[in-house]
């Protein structure tokens, strides 16, 4: 059983099979405030959701269970006044350095960086390391469970996770319930982004950090 963490699904939370699940349209206004009881309560527009692989795997009829069930990933454009404020380095590791060619082995070990509210912003809970358990059983290679130290909570959704090369592996996609209770679900960035391009033609591509990626990260200039 796996539990949603956050998307553009306005199904319930245990509703993820993507090729039956509802979704927010394309071109929806996507804010950097919180969303509290559906209203934003602060910050600005920062762009417009772009591509959502639920509604590409409805609109294309698919019909691979595995697909369905782990193809899970949202873009989204960013305004032109906003561009200057992104930037794709992975905060306290640095990376991606390139594209994970697909699931860690298990054992192997994972980064990432979670920014919840939940963490009452504690800057020391953001950065986690961990070890995947491997491919998420039926997923076909789309997803694998991994443990970190502290799990991916709510609001952690969409977290970057990369290999021991610091290579994007997938965003955060769910909080597994049964049978490993505390593990997170993450997304097989490789394939969902292969899925995309090929429904798209849009030629989508991971933008490698400003920072090299470095498991032993050196702490930022003040």
């Amino acid at each position: 059983m796996r539990g949603r963490l956050a998307c553009s699904s306005t199904g319930s939370d245990t509703e993820t099979n993507g090729c039956s699940t509802r979704s927010l349209p394309l071109g929806t206004p996507i804010y950097s405030g919180n969303l509290v009881n559906g209203v934003v309560e602060s910050g600005v527009e920062i762009g417009t959701l772009a591509y959502n692989s639920w509604i590409a795997m409805r609109e294309h009829h698919e019909t691979n269970a595995a697909a369905c069930a782990f193809n899970d990933l949202a873009l989204i454009k960013i305004l032109p006044s906003q561009v200057g404020n992104v930037n794709p380095t992975v905060p306290f590791w640095g990376g991606p350095d390139g594209l994970a060619a697909g699931v860690v082995a298990t054992g192997g070990t994972v980064y990432t960086y979670g920014n919840s509210v939940l963490r009452g912003g504690v800057s020391a809970l953001s950065p986690t390391v961990g070890a995947s358990l491997g491919e998420t059983e039926a997923s076909e290679g789309w997803s694998e469970e991994v443990y970190t130290l502290t799990p991916g909570i709510p609001g952690d959704s969409g977290s970057a996770y990369m290999n021991s090369a610091g290579d994007a592996l997938g965003v955060l996609s769910t909080v597994e319930l049964a049978p490993t209770p505390g593990a997170n679900g993450v997304g097989t960035l490789a394939k969902e982004l292969a899925y995309a391009n090929g429904v798209t033609g849009l030629g989508i591509a991971v933008a490698p950090g400003t920072t090299p990626f470095s498991s032993v990260p050196v702490p930022p200039a003040q």
